[in-house]
């Protein structure tokens, strides 16, 4: 199911708005008790955290926009619903202080109520942000491939949700669901989670995985939201456990998306986590 026609025209005003630093007109779009939410420590990011209402996500597009300057901002892949959307972006920005630029994968997950955005969650790693304010070179995060799988339109939904089910209850134990020339990615800096970067073939990918299995022992894993178009699978959790190294508590958020080929394979992976508390 596609995003509705209003709702895509809502989201389409909402980013000409924020993509040319008009914040003020891009609120229009917002309902009045949205949830908006920006990853991170909100000790070091002033403008992490949930923000509620008109209002306050006025205050931090503010805050936002004082300290950084959007450069380009590509959306590269689209999951959506009637009333809910999962966008994939590869954005570049600037600090205004220290003219750093820096360049992250971000996914937008929003949802809509009567027409107007009713809550926006962002999935990154806010890591390059402050190395940017800092005034250090920002590591640069890896991007979402933009070209597609081949064949990926010809897997069909029903054959997709089926896949990516079997996906998570087989974790990590998942190589007979990839094909041989699969490859993952997991935006954010590999020296402080070594899952993080890009990955290619099944070896490597299935490598990245147990790195991920050997940071954290997870409790629970609960699937919160899954969104399918054309062979593309996405899906939002809640990872609840705690770090191997340090035993800290998590309640971790994350976005899955699955790109499957013809032959019901999985031929993409890319993860997104909100763990920026961990850092």
């Amino acid at each position: 199911m596609k995003l509705s026609q209003q709702n895509l025209e809502t989201m389409n005003k909402y980013y000409e708005h924020t993509n040319t630093g008009d914040f003020r007109g891009a609120v229009q779009y917002l309902t009045d008790d949205v949830i908006y939410r920006i990853p991170g420590n909100p000790d070091i990011i002033p403008y992490s955290g949930d923000w509620k209402g008109k209002d306050r996500v006025l205050q931090v597009f503010d805050a936002f926009n004082n300290s950084f300057g959007l450069v380009d901002m590509t959306e590269t892949v689209t999951v959506s619903g009637e009333n809910e959307i999962m966008s994939f972006n590869d954005e570049i920005f600037v600090s205004r202080t220290s003219r750093q630029p820096w360049r992250v994968g971000v996914v937008h997950h929003m949802q809509f109520r009567d027409g107007l955005i009713s809550s926006l969650n962002n999935y990154t790693d806010m890591t390059p942000a402050i190395q940017a304010l800092a005034g250090r070179t920002a590591i640069s995060i890896p991007m979402l491939p933009i070209d597609p799988i081949e064949g990926i339109e010809q897997c069909s939904d029903s054959i997709a949700e089926v896949v990516i089910d079997e996906y998570y209850s087989k974790f990590p134990d998942v190589g007979s669901l990839l094909e041989d020339q699969a490859e993952a990615l997991s935006p954010g800096d590999n020296r402080k989670f070594r899952f993080s970067g890009r990955w290619k073939g099944k070896a490597e990918v299935l490598q990245m995985l147990k790195l991920f299995v050997d940071s954290f022992i997870i409790d629970s894993s609960t699937v919160t939201g899954k969104l399918v178009n054309n062979g593309t699978v996405a899906t939002s959790l809640i990872l609840k456990g705690e770090t191997k190294a340090t035993k800290k508590p998590i309640e971790m958020k994350a976005v899955d998306l699955f790109q499957l080929n013809q032959d019901g394979k999985i031929g993409r992976i890319s993860s997104f986590f909100d763990a920026s508390d961990l850092l």
